[in-house]
């Protein structure tokens, strides 16, 4: 997966995490994991129906990637197309 928290995958919601840790093999670098927390915060309906934060932290999610499987691939014009991130090209 190729992210760049600068720049979002435009049409996924992502939040700004918290905190965000990547794991690395120490001998080869090859990624093993990450990582990511989130603060939840309390929210209430506005007048225009749509949420509304109310500031008050209620908690935080935690989420965990793992890398099952790891390919390389030449670096060529056909495969370099396959990134889907914007900001790879």
């Amino acid at each position: 997966m190729v992210t760049d928290a600068s720049k979002p995958t435009p049409g996924v919601m992502r939040p700004p995490a918290t905190t965000e840790t990547y794991y690395i093999d120490a001998k080869t670098g090859d990624p093993l994991g990450s990582t990511r927390t989130i603060a939840l915060y309390g929210v209430k309906v506005g007048r225009d129906g749509r949420p509304v934060q109310t500031g008050a932290r209620t908690g935080e999610m935690r989420t965990t990637e793992v890398v099952d499987r790891l390919e390389r691939l030449p670096l060529t014009p056909a495969n370099l197309a396959k990134l889907t991130a914007p900001w790879a090209k």
